[in-house]
């Protein structure tokens, strides 16, 4: 539990001092695929060519492994990219987003 609440607190600096009252650490081992190499580059932004059209999805480019967490920053990504097309107003990315490429 202790290194889980280091990667914890290193992923969430905010957090660092909540009091974790209880916890339960699950490893799924086959829970995110293993890419072969080269497979990166075959990974589409959220930016397409086409006018109104932005993409997401687990297997889109977000730095991160096509896994839930993936899906949920390629979402936040296709987002920013649709209100950047339609001139829409928005606070600016998550902290934890920032660097993102779209």
């Amino acid at each position: 539990m202790r290194a889980f609440r280091q990667c914890l607190d290193d992923l969430l600096p905010a957090a660092r001092h909540a009091r974790l009252v209880d916890g339960t650490v699950s490893r799924e081992h086959s829970a995110t695929f293993r890419a072969v190499p080269g497979t990166a580059a075959l990974r589409p932004s959220a930016r397409t060519g086409m006018p109104g059209l932005a993409l997401a999805g687990a297997w889109c480019d977000t730095g991160w492994p096509a896994t839930m967490e993936g899906a949920v920053r390629s979402g936040q990504s296709a987002a920013s990219v649709a209100l950047d097309e339609v001139g829409g107003q928005r606070s600016g990315p998550a902290p934890e987003l920032e660097g993102v490429r779209h």
